[in-house]
């Protein structure tokens, strides 16, 4: 006889407001594939971390479910890869593996860049098969450190233009307007800190650019895909920098991305790194995941371990 597959969901009621049916049929479809769920609903910033932390160190659990968007992932991942008491990325591992249980999302944000990359479907009984089922990949997990930040990332991070917009974006109107709440807080970075230099230090070589970004999926920011060859159970992390720098440029740079145009573009340089160390003549925002923490100077690298993660039988398929 089958073990039943011990799920806990952890619930961001903010984010999955508007999609309570569609949480609710998830739950359902689970329940009729014979998992048993544990819901935990977030309160506030930090919840879903140290749920998935207690729930990790119980090891009750065989999948963890972040219900929510970006930032839900990433609180989720916090408790899944950190021990909370060194270093980002310090959770146990072995055989280049975090231990514990296997990672899953139920996708409830503005963007939901990582479920566009793995193909799951926001339908209750695509996602439930997904929780339910066996199909895993090894995914790539980031660190972002300072002397005041030591994080792991799952989706992006960034220093530039997204990060600046982060700066300005209020929650409740991210809640009320949604996509409009980010280009009205794109418009405002644009105006007060368009005319940023950074400069990237990556595996050594030294590049200057109005906006670094580093990613772990093809897509950012939406459906437009911006590194065609980034995978979320690659080797590597991928940078992009915009090369360009002044508004003017910065303009065309976010007409292209609302295109899909970004692989076009000469000045956009990608490329997979190990190490990339990104600076400012002045503090300048860290974007992680959709929300802000802190300023440069920031070090993005590689965590020592990988996550599982449950995916789509069919994205196993075509990636194999």
């Amino acid at each position: 006889m089958t073990k039943p597959r011990r799920v806990l969901i952890v619930f961001n009621p903010i984010a999955g407001r508007r999609r309570k049916r569609l949480f609710a049929q998830t739950v359902d479809a689970l329940n009729a594939r014979g998992c048993v769920l544990d819901v935990q609903v977030t309160q506030g910033p930090g919840d879903a971390t140290r749920i998935t932390r207690d729930a990790v160190s119980t090891g009750t659990f065989d999948v963890i479910v972040a219900a929510g968007g970006d930032g839900t992932i990433n609180e989720v991942i916090q408790g899944m890869t950190c021990t909370g008491a060194g270093e980002a990325g310090d959770g146990p591992h072995q055989n280049g593996l975090y231990d514990g249980p296997a990672f899953a999302t139920i996708p409830f944000g503005t963007v939901n860049v990582l479920a566009l990359d793995v193909g799951l479907r926001q339908q209750a009984d695509a996602m439930a098969d997904t929780i339910a089922g066996s199909a895993q990949v090894a995914a790539t997990v980031g660190l972002a450190q300072n002397e005041n930040l030591q994080r792991t990332f799952l989706i992006t991070a960034g220093v530039g233009l997204d990060s600046a917009a982060v700066k300005y974006l209020s929650p409740r109107l991210k809640r009320v307007f949604s996509w409009g709440a980010y280009i009205f807080s794109m418009i405002l970075a644009l105006i007060r800190d368009g005319d940023v230099c950074l400069t990237a230090e990556i595996d050594g070589d030294v590049v200057k650019g109005s906006t670094i970004i580093i990613t772990n999926v093809s897509r950012f920011g939406g459906p437009h895909v911006v590194a065609p060859d980034a995978r979320v159970q690659g080797d590597n992390l991928t940078v992009l920098v915009a090369l360009g720098l002044g508004r003017k440029n910065l303009i065309r740079y976010g007409l292209a991305f609302a295109l899909g145009r970004v692989p076009a573009l000469p000045d956009i340089m990608v490329r997979n790194f190990k190490e990339v160390r990104v600076t400012a003549p002045t503090g300048y925002p860290i974007q992680i995941d959709g929300d802000g923490y802190g300023t440069v100077p920031v070090t993005f690298r590689l965590a020592p371990a990988k996550l599982k993660l449950l995916v789509p039988q069919g994205y196993v398929e075509t990636k194999k």
